[in-house]
């Protein structure tokens, strides 16, 4: 007789079978197609899922959540700067 029906045929509960860690845990990707709000966007408390893309190659995802130009690199530490800094505890 399956775990999932009693002798009467009446369903059972089995819901933690499909939480993380349980025999047949539901997968987010294997849900149906999410409503379009921000119910699931990262905030500073939640890590969430990420905001929907802007479309444009240039920007980049900010700290606050929104989509912005990058920061055009240049100016930075390169890698032996970083690395002897590490070395003597200079972050």
């Amino acid at each position: 007789m399956s775990r999932y029906q009693t002798e009467l045929r009446k369903p059972i509960h089995h819901g933690g079978t499909h939480e993380l860690g349980g025999v047949d845990e539901l997968k987010l990707d294997d849900l149906g197609t999410p409503d379009d709000n921000t119910d699931l966007n990262a905030t500073t408390l939640r890590h969430g899922l990420l905001p929907k893309l802007s479309g444009s190659a240039s920007d980049v995802l900010l700290g606050d959540g929104t989509w912005g130009a990058g920061g055009g690199g240049g100016g930075g530490l390169t890698q032996p700067q970083v690395m002897g800094r590490m070395a003597f505890g200079g972050f």
